[in-house]
């Protein structure tokens, strides 16, 4: 009888590990200096990155309008006119009104250093169409006599935008009014004259205000 009550006895004692361990340290706020400082810290070097990204993007921003075409408003030399001048990018609305599905055509302008010039698929307006010309004339236009007000190539009536990007010259052809439709010419190749000479380094111009010697 003895034995049974000292094993009950002992069964009932609690074991060291059946305790629960409280731990009594205190909580670390979550808002603690510490914490506090590396939050700043972290916002800080986000806003910084968020900054720079920003200025990188304007300085892209700045560097592409800097380098884009200028129109010109100083005569260009005729060896920067004279050559084969092709277009392959068209306006879509334009294309629509043509009639036209050669997402492939190309248009071509040979400008030579005699005064005359031809042209192959070039954009008309009223109907829009491409026409091909022979046999053509055309004449460097002072700002003074142009619709854009800048030095334009005209021939068959119409003006070729002279423009500008870096050391290079392009031709801007407005096929309908106040920029609707518009196309860009780019050099494809310099003429050289039957004779063999290069192109002359003055142009033949109207201007009222043009130098006399570049007549």
């Amino acid at each position: 009888m003895g034995s049974r009550r000292f094993l009950l006895v002992l069964l009932r004692w609690p074991s060291p590990q059946a305790e629960q361990v409280v731990d009594t340290k205190p909580l670390e706020p979550i808002l603690s200096p510490t914490n506090f400082t590396s939050t700043s810290r972290l916002v800080s070097q986000q806003t910084f990155c968020k900054e720079m990204k920003s200025l990188a993007h304007l300085a892209t921003f700045a560097f592409l309008m800097s380098c884009g075409s200028k129109p010109l408003t100083e005569m260009p030399a005729r060896a920067e006119v004279v050559g084969v001048w092709e277009c392959s990018e068209f306006p879509p609305g334009f294309l629509r009104g043509a009639g036209s599905t050669d997402g492939a055509r190309i248009s071509r302008i040979v400008i030579r250093d005699d005064g005359t010039c031809s042209a192959s698929n070039f954009p008309q307006r009223t109907p829009y169409r491409f026409i091909d010309l022979d046999h053509a004339s055309w004449a460097l236009i002072g700002p003074s006599m142009t619709p854009s007000g800048a030095w334009s190539v005209e021939f068959n009536g119409d003006f070729l935008q002279c423009r500008r990007t870096g050391n290079d010259i392009g031709l801007r052809y407005t096929i309908s009014g106040k920029d609707e439709y518009s196309v860009n010419y780019k050099r494809a190749e310099q003429v050289v004259p039957s004779d063999g000479h290069k192109p002359s380094s003055h142009a033949s111009s109207t201007d009222p205000t043009a130098p006399a010697d570049a007549h």
